[in-house]
């Protein structure tokens, strides 16, 4: 099994912040990083990158991400989320 390494480069801004989006509301709808990369079809490990904002997160993902929550892509795109945040 490969790891994947993550770059000690800066991140990009948006990739952190639909990274914790994403965090979020997989946390809110009860899914595990395991359970959701299953629901997906991609990686465990895709998702945790992704979460941490070293991936971003790609529009056919972000659409499979929202067909599953129910939710559209603008809400994960620009989901105003600091608050919860806060509390997590």
């Amino acid at each position: 099994m490969q790891t994947v390494k993550a770059s000690k480069a800066p991140k990009d801004p948006e990739m952190v912040r639909v990274g914790r989006t994403l965090f979020t509301l997989r946390e809110r709808y009860g899914y595990t990083q395991e359970g959701l990369a299953k629901e997906l079809d991609v990686s465990r490990q895709y998702i945790s990158l992704i979460e941490a904002g070293f991936k971003p997160l790609q529009d056919r993902l972000l659409s499979k991400v929202a067909d599953l929550l129910e939710i559209t892509p603008l809400a994960i795109k620009r989901f105003d989320h600091e608050e919860l945040l806060q509390a997590a």
